[in-house]
């Protein structure tokens, strides 16, 4: 599914069949050519910090502002979130849960993961959400696939949220245990 871009992007020169034949170049444009392909730039700042300053440095606003969060601090989550949309950014939340990834599967974050959806539906443009990013070691994988499965769609059921997995690339690719691959995953 695709999701509408950051209010600033670079201009990408190619064709408009789908795929660029040049680089990114010139100065930030409002929206990029038919068929360009166009990478988010995103960033966590200092602790859920303001990505203001590093959007100056860099002479444009970030794609993507990564924040982590818990159940516990939905309201500043909300917070975070529609000042990065009004901003232009797609604010990326991590939550981790007030239960064990087993409960959770079990149906005892239902509740509380159907008002954060509700809560994140007005937020003024996409929004993407992961739960307890990078899971490999953190317990049973099997029950953080359960989870998985049964939150991620009632996070989607918000229309401006879309659901993700965020797995640590070394263990997912490079460590060859079999419990940590994308199959697995």
């Amino acid at each position: 599914l695709t999701v509408p871009g950051p209010t600033s992007t670079v201009t990408v020169t190619g064709t408009p069949s789908g795929t660029p034949s040049g680089t990114p170049s010139g100065t930030p444009t409002s929206t990029p050519p038919v068929g360009a392909q166009v990478p988010y730039v995103g960033a966590a700042v200092q602790s859920n910090g303001d990505p203001k300053t590093l959007e100056t440095s860099a002479g444009r606003v970030l794609g993507l502002h990564r924040t982590y969060w818990n159940y516990g601090n939905i309201a500043g989550s909300i917070t975070s979130a529609t000042a990065d949309a009004k901003a232009g950014r797609i604010p990326w939340l991590s939550y981790k849960l007030p239960v064990s990834w087993a409960d959770a599967a079990a149906g005892k974050a239902d509740a509380a993961t159907r008002a954060l959806a509700a809560k994140l539906a007005p937020v003024p443009g996409p929004v993407w959400v992961a739960l307890h990013h990078e899971p490999e070691g953190d317990g049973n994988l099997a029950d953080w696939v359960a989870m998985q499965k049964r939150l991620l769609p009632m996070l989607a059921a918000a229309p401006n949220v879309r659901t993700s997995i965020i797995l640590t690339a070394w263990d997912t690719f490079d460590s060859g245990n079999a419990a940590y691959s994308l199959k697995s995953l």
